[in-house]
């Protein structure tokens, strides 16, 4: 097993300095601390956290809050992409992460209670943005230190990294209005999230601009339920293209309009937010908003980090950028 000593050799520096990057020494070069994390990888060495917690009285560990849901919400595009820019920064600082399971809102406060009682976790980074969330409120009532990554609602001065997607929305509703189409969708999931009300917000503020009529429909993420409400839908509107507010909808909506024999983007454009993979191999790919989920991982973990060790480098706001990735589904 390879040695704190091991890897100051190999990277021909000494055991101190190795230590002095483990604990994030800011005053080390970034240079030294590339070097060190990669000779750190190439022999597989692994700190020893629990004894490091025991000299340092800290334990570099953050708890990771997702939204609680079962697979359709834990196998997102946008979620992995946000946690592996987490992970990426947290390990480059020598942190640890904690991430919860849960798949009801009652089991996730339960997990909660139990992180910030275990008084391991030095703060926390919430993944999602809703009006009066108790979860939210009870890092606020038990003075843990958070980070959200969405809208701020709360009454306090709270750190966050969020793209704007009330532009977002109205970019990618201008793009298909320029492209000379007056029957626009949306298509969101029942859901009190803020993104979901500010790419809602969007693209009804364009289609007023535009004086066109907004379709909004809300719709269950549910196969069946969708094939039903396109019917009747398409009963009462000849829509030439569909914007849903999220890629795990969107992949529903084509499959099921494959189904109708409704073909894209022949007799209707189809497009969507939080580009992925699935969105570039999709059959047709489909066109997509990014919203740089990766870096909004790292900004958030920047943020976490940088107040858990008073730096007072950080900021209060980051909004991270947009753009429209345009595929064959809009052609």
């Amino acid at each position: 097993m390879a040695t704190i000593k091991d890897v100051a050799i190999m990277a021909n520096v000494s055991p101190s300095t190795v230590s002095r990057v483990i604990k994030g020494n800011t005053r080390i070069s970034k240079e030294t601390t590339q070097k060190v994390h990669d000779c750190m990888r190439a022999l597989n060495y692994v700190p020893n956290q629990m004894a490091r917690s025991l000299v340092t009285k800290r334990s570099k560990t953050i708890g990771i809050i997702q939204k609680s849901g079962g697979d359709s919400i834990k196998q997102n595009p946008f979620l992995l992409d946000v946690l592996t820019g987490i992970h990426r920064y947290s390990d480059n600082h020598a942190y640890l992460t904690i991430v919860t399971t849960s798949t009801t809102e009652q089991e996730l406060m339960i997990e909660v209670q139990r992180l910030i009682q275990s008084q391991y976790i030095e703060g926390f980074i919430l993944l999602y943005s809703r009006k009066n969330d108790v979860i939210e409120q009870l890092l606020i009532d038990k003075q843990c230190p958070y980070v959200i990554i969405g809208k701020p609602l709360s009454s306090e001065k709270t750190l966050y990294v969020d793209n704007d997607n009330i532009a977002a929305a109205e970019d990618l509703t201008q793009y298909l209005v320029n492209k000379g189409h007056d029957k626009i969708l949306l298509l969101t999931e029942q859901s009190d999230y803020e993104v979901f009300k500010d790419r809602i917000k969007g693209y009804r503020q364009v289609m007023f601009h535009e004086h066109l009529t907004p379709h909004v429909h809300i719709i269950d993420l549910d196969r069946t339920a969708i094939k039903l409400s396109l019917i009747e839908l398409f009963k009462m509107h000849e829509f030439t293209a569909i914007i849903t507010t999220d890629t795990m909808l969107n992949m529903m909506i084509i499959s099921v309009l494959y189904e109708l024999n409704i073909r894209i983007p022949e007799d209707i454009k189809t497009a969507t937010f939080n580009d992925s993979f699935l969105n570039a191999y999709a059959s047709p790919p489909q066109t997509a908003v990014d919203v740089l989920p990766e870096q909004l991982g790292q900004t958030a973990v920047r943020l976490l980090t940088n107040k858990l060790e008073n730096v007072n480098r950080y900021q209060c706001q980051n909004i991270i950028p947009t753009r429209i990735v345009q595929r064959y589904s809009t052609n």
